[in-house]
């Protein structure tokens, strides 16, 4: 993304979200894998799909990792 006052490029991360299943896709530019980021992005994908799944599986989510 470029910033429009300076010109600067902004790296962002690109969130994709399916429902197997049904095959419905979902996905979303973001600025990081912060929890805070994550957070808001799953629950757009949500909404988009009107309703929440038994179950979601995260893959290769650094937000959601966590060391000890």
């Amino acid at each position: 993304m470029t910033d429009i006052e300076t010109g600067q490029l902004i790296p962002l991360e690109f969130f994709v979200a399916i429902l197997p299943c049904s095959q419905l896709n979902y996905a979303q530019c973001i600025r990081s894998q912060r929890k805070e980021d994550s957070i808001l992005t799953l629950s757009n994908a949500l909404a988009y799909y009107g309703g929440v799944p038994q179950a979601i599986v995260p893959d290769n989510l650094k937000a959601a990792v966590t060391k000890r």
